[in-house]
């Protein structure tokens, strides 16, 4: 069988053709099974035809044979030979596994590239859209005309913002970024301290985001003192915001929340001179806000703190603006609360040395808009003290200066809605003086020029309360000026548009007090134009309500003397509109005013108040003399004589005073020559029933 076997190979491999694989065939396993037969030596060779016979075998199957000596290579050559299809197949996959790997690899380095490329792309756009929010806002923002400018780099920031503050996460540095920038983007949409685009919604949303980034950073790191500082400056712009909206309570909290942080590094930050400067700024808006709330001695505190702040930055740097400019910030709002608790000489003491000091920081820099429009409200302040003190020429003077001031910012810079709204209040003032001088048209042209400013405005943030109370404001002047010119119908419907959008704003913010003076203010004046179109009723209705709502601010600010002073106004009008039907009631709502003002007149300076004070003993004395006009010779009608002389005397007392003082303006001397008659028929009909 094995002779068969090899017989058949070997016939097989002598066809032509088959020479070749004859040869590869004898230099392998079977070359090696003829020679070890064949071997001379017996140890050599097969020990049996068992042996030889097994090493054919194994070899027609493809299996390592004896014959051949014994290697790795060897084995997986027969191993190959045997699973030719296996291992092709082997082969191939770990091919393809080889390939994927490298494809992987090479896909990796260029992922990693690509990731380079990216990363550095994404660094040059974030510097870009730094420099845009930061580096050219900050030079462009005091520029007049720049409102344009700085709404585009907002349109463009929030789309890259938004898009930003995702990938932010995990990285502190950017998220800071992130947070600074939605702050600054808050600031130039609607903060009211800054020219802004009056989009008081838009500036909330964005300082939210701003404050929850800074938040969650102090959480994190609460050592981390710029941080801190960041939640402090972004808490004060909501507050600035939430003010101007009609959120009283919530802009006291953000303000205080935004103190405590500045306080509570004071102690370690007491020699950094950018740190000083925040501080101050904030004290002094805190103490704003205070005054807002009626919270005149704590205001006057804080005010006082800023003053000394503000001249310490003054003396350690005497050529760094920055104290001089929250010097005269501070003094201005000094000045405010002053005048607030009645004390002009003092509020206009204050108020002159501010604008001293901002008319030097505009000369050092005339271009500077933010230095021109903290003048502009010098003036403007300036001005209400010397109204208050009786100069109404030294006031209009001041009061057109700042109407020029503020003319001249807003034509270079339309777009900012907060210089239209500092154009509209200076028209005011110059209406209110024109009016006190009996030009009433002229005060109507400029009332009515504010109104179109405050129209305006209101319809862009229909959100803004303050837009809205400043329009209540004009409205109620025009409808004022109307009904001295006897446009009674028109005035009438202008009177009670501007009452009923004051009482819709208290009834969205009733702790907002100021509030309660401008409704009392409007009420009055529209009583005014009722009685004097024959209206007495309503107009008796409407003088009680300015009553109530004098009473309610005095109730929550007590300590307001300006308030006190209005109070017994308005107790004098309602007695005035009462004396021809209710004699005895409105002689008691003049005892109300008279006891009042006597409070107010200890300060002989307070002009005004001695004025009202004559005025309304005068009013008194002539309610009595026309009771007792009615009677003969009863001992009752003797006794109104006798009072009402007792009240003319007093009153021609404080006029003689006032005359010694030069305090009594041209349109009260008739009223001293009245007083000085009626005296002398109270001392006649006196004489006469004796």
């Amino acid at each position: 069988m094995l002779l068969e076997s090899l017989s058949e190979t070997s016939n097989t491999d002598r066809e032509p053709g088959n020479s070749a694989k004859l040869q590869r065939a004898l230099k392998g396993d079977l070359d090696n099974i003829v020679l070890k037969a064949l071997r001379k030596e017996p140890s050599r060779r097969y020990a049996s035809v068992e042996q030889f016979g097994e090493d054919i075998r194994r070899h027609l199957e493809g299996l390592p044979v004896g014959a051949t000596p014994d290697s790795a290579s060897y084995r997986a050559s027969k191993f190959v030979r045997r699973h030719t299809a296996g291992v092709a197949a082997t082969v191939l996959i770990a091919l393809t596994v080889m390939a994927g790997l490298g494809a992987t690899l090479w896909e990796a380095r260029a992922a990693v590239q690509e990731r380079t490329r990216a990363e550095r792309r994404f660094n040059d756009v974030r510097q870009l859209a730094n420099f845009f929010l930061f580096e050219f806002d900050e030079a462009i923002k005091d520029l007049p005309g720049s409102t344009p400018a700085r709404s585009l780099v907002v349109k463009r920031a929030l789309e890259y913002l938004d898009g930003l503050a995702a990938e932010a996460r995990g990285d502190r540095s950017l998220q800071m970024e992130v947070a600074t920038a939605y702050k600054s983007v808050g600031e130039v949409q609607g903060d009211p301290m800054f020219p802004n685009l009056g989009d008081s919604k838009g500036a909330l949303e964005s300082s939210n985001k701003a404050l929850a980034i800074l938040e969650a950073l102090d959480r994190a790191v609460p050592e981390d003192q710029q941080v801190r500082l960041g939640v402090a400056s972004t808490h004060q712009q909501i507050s600035n915001v939430l003010a101007f909206t009609g959120d009283t309570v919530g802009a006291v909290e953000h303000s205080g929340k935004a103190l405590e942080i500045y306080e509570s590094l004071s102690g370690k930050l007491s020699k950094d001179a950018a740190f000083q400067t925040d501080l101050v700024t904030q004290i002094y808006h805190h103490a704003n806000l205070l005054k807002s709330v009626g919270r005149l001695d704590e205001a006057a505190a804080e005010y006082r703190r800023a003053v000394e702040i503000s001249q310490g930055m003054v003396a350690a740097s005497p050529l760094d603006p920055q104290g001089k400019i929250h010097l005269g910030t501070s003094l201005d709002g000094l000045g405010n609360v002053l005048q607030e608790k009645g004390d002009t000489p003092g509020a206009l003491e204050n108020r002159r040395v501010g604008l001293a000091t901002r008319e030097e920081l505009a000369r050092l820099d005339p271009n500077n808009s933010h230095y021109r429009r903290q003048l502009a409200f010098s003036h403007h302040n300036v001005g209400l003290s010397l109204v208050e003190a009786g100069d109404l020429a030294s006031a209009l003077a001041h009061f057109r200066q700042e109407l020029s001031l503020f003319e001249s910012l807003a034509a270079a810079d339309p777009k900012d809605v907060q210089g239209q709204r500092n154009r509209s209040l200076a028209h005011k003032q110059i209406g209110d003086v024109l009016m006190r001088t009996g030009e009433v048209r002229a005060a109507l042209a400029h009332y009515r020029a504010a109104m179109d400013v405050d129209r305006d405005l209101s319809a862009v943030d229909a959100a803004n309360s303050q837009a809205a109370l400043d329009l209540s404001f004009s409205e109620g002047k025009v409808g004022s000026a109307l009904g001295n010119l006897g446009q009674t119908r028109d005035a009438l419907r202008i009177l009670r548009t501007a009452v009923a959008r004051q009482e819709s704003l208290i009834a969205k913010d009733p702790q907002h007090i100021l509030l309660y003076n401008h409704l009392a203010n409007s009420y009055s004046r529209l009583a005014k134009c009722l009685l004097d179109s024959g209206q007495r009723k309503s107009a008796v209705e409407y003088y009680w309500k300015a009553v109530a709502a004098r009473i309610t601010l005095s109730k929550r600010s007590p300590t307001s003397r300006a308030n006190r002073g209005a109070l017994a106004e308005c107790y004098a009008n309602l007695a005035n509109a009462l004396g021809p039907v209710d004699r005895q009631n409105a002689l008691k709502q003049y005892g109300s005013a008279v006891e009042l003002l006597e409070t107010l007149t200890a300060d002989r300076s307070n002009a005004p108040y001695r004025i009202a004070l004559a005025d309304a003993l005068s009013s008194s004395a002539r309610l009595y003399m026309q009771m007792a006009g009615q009677g003969s010779k009863s001992s009752t009608h003797m006794q109104y004589w006798t009072k009402a002389k007792s009240l003319y005397q007093r009153s021609r007392e404080l006029w003689i005073g006032l005359g010694r003082d030069g305090r009594v303006p041209a349109e009260h001397q008739q009223a001293i020559r009245e007083v000085n008659s009626e005296l002398a028929r109270c001392n006649d009909s006196l004489a006469k029933r004796q």
